[in-house]
C-alpha cells in the first residue's frame, strides 16, 4: 500500500547530503548491494514506518524517505548520480578537514617560533646589559689604576733630588699625550637598512674582523638597538663599543676615511668616534697627539677672533 507524499517530503537533491547515507537508512551494510538485497531491506524497514502500523507524526515522512531511497538505488542512472555526488561531497569534506589540520599546524608553528624569538630577544638583551656593565666596570678599574700610577709617580718626583739644570729649564721636547686610558674605546654607529647592517647588530665577530685591520682589539660589545638617528627621527641605528689595546690603534680607527673605503661594512658605517673626547678643550686631537705650545695656542685663538670680527663687520 502506497502512501501519497506530503508537501514536505524530501526530493532526490535533498537526499544527497554528507550527513545522510541512504544505504544506511535502508539498513544495508554495503554500498555494493544488489537489487534483490535493496528490495528486501526496503520491505523490512518500511514496515516499521508504514502509517497503517505506525501512528506517529513523522512516520509518513520517514516512510516516504525510505521509498525515495529505494527507488533511487533501484534505478541504475539515479544510483550512479547519487554515488558520484556523494563521493564528491565526501572528498570535499576530507579536503576541508585536511585544510583545517594544516591551518592548525601552521598556527601552532607560528606561535612556537614567536615564543622562541621572544626568549631569544630576552637572552640577548640580558647578555648585552651584562657586557655593558662589565665594560663600564673595566673602564673604571683602568681609570683608577691609572690615577694610582700617576699619584705614585708624583710622589716619586717629589721625593727624588732635583738637579740644577732640571730646576732651571724643563724638558720641552718630551711629548705629553692628551689621551686618557679610556680613550682606547670607540663607539661605532651603522645603518640598519641593509641585511649587512642587521647582521652587524646580531654578530660582534663581523665588527671585530673589520676593525682588526687597525690593530689588536681587547673587546667588542654590540649595544641594544635603541639609538635613533636625529636627522630622520625614524630610522634606528646600530651601535657598538670597540675597546682597542693601544690608544694609537683607536686613533687610527677614528681617523680612517670610511667614505673612500669601498668594503661592504664601511658602506653601512655612519660614524666612528671616541666614547670620551680629550680633556683639553680647543685642541684638535685629530691632527696631533701632543699639546701645542701655549704661545702658539693663544696666537691661534686671537687670529680666529679677528676673523670673526671682520666677518661680522662685513655682514653689517
Amino acid at each position: 500500500m502506497s502512501v501519497p507524499p506530503s508537501s514536505n517530503a524530501p526530493s532526490l537533491n535533498e537526499l544527497i547530503t554528507p550527513s545522510l547515507n541512504i544505504y544506511q537508512l535502508l539498513g544495508l551494510a554495503s554500498e555494493t548491494a544488489t537489487s534483490s538485497e535493496i528490495r528486501r531491506a526496503y520491505r523490512q524497514t518500511a514496515l516499521k514506518y508504514h502509517p497503517d502500523k505506525n501512528p506517529s507524526d513523522d512516520a509518513a515522512e520517514k516512510f516516504h524517505l525510505l521509498t525515495v531511497a529505494s527507488e533511487t538505488l533501484l534505478d541504475e542512472s539515479l544510483r550512479q548520480v547519487y554515488d558520484g555526488q556523494r563521493m564528491a561531497q565526501m572528498a570535499q569534506k576530507r579536503q576541508l578537514a585536511a585544510m583545517d589540520r594544516e591551518r592548525r599546524r601552521m598556527r601552532d608553528d607560528l606561535e612556537r617560533r614567536e615564543q622562541e624569538a621572544m626568549i631569544g630577544r630576552d637572552i640577548k638583551r640580558s647578555k648585552s646589559s651584562v657586557d655593558v656593565d662589565q665594560l663600564r666596570s673595566e673602564g673604571l678599574r683602568r681609570k683608577g689604576s691609572l690615577q694610582t700610577k700617576m699619584e705614585d709617580r708624583s710622589c716619586l718626583r717629589k721625593m727624588a733630588p732635583v738637579s740644577e739644570s732640571q730646576s732651571k729649564e724643563p724638558d720641552s721636547k718630551a711629548p705629553v699625550t692628551i689621551f686618557s686610558e679610556t680613550d682606547c674605546t670607540v663607539q661605532v654607529k651603522w645603518r640598519l637598512t641593509s641585511p649587512l647592517g642587521q647582521k652587524l647588530a646580531q654578530d660582534s665577530q663581523e665588527l671585530k674582523a673589520f676593525f682588526g685591520k687597525f690593530g689588536e682589539i681587547d673587546q667588542v660589545v654590540v649595544l641594544p638597538i635603541n639609538f635613533v638617528d636625529p636627522a630622520t627621527t625614524t630610522k634606528k641605528m646600530g651601535s657598538g663599543l670597540i675597546v682597542f689595546k693601544q690608544k694609537s690603534v683607536a686613533y687610527a680607527a677614528v681617523k680612517h676615511n670610511y667614505k673612500t673605503d669601498f668594503t661592504d661594512i664601511a658602506k653601512v658605517i655612519k660614524s666612528v668616534e671616541f666614547t670620551k673626547k680629550p680633556t683639553d678643550v680647543g685642541i684638535d686631537y685629530q691632527e696631533s697627539e701632543t699639546k701645542p705650545d701655549v704661545a702658539d695656542l693663544k696666537a691661534s685663538i686671537a687670529a680666529k677672533l679677528a676673523k670673526l670680527k671682520e666677518k661680522s663687520k662685513g655682514n653689517v
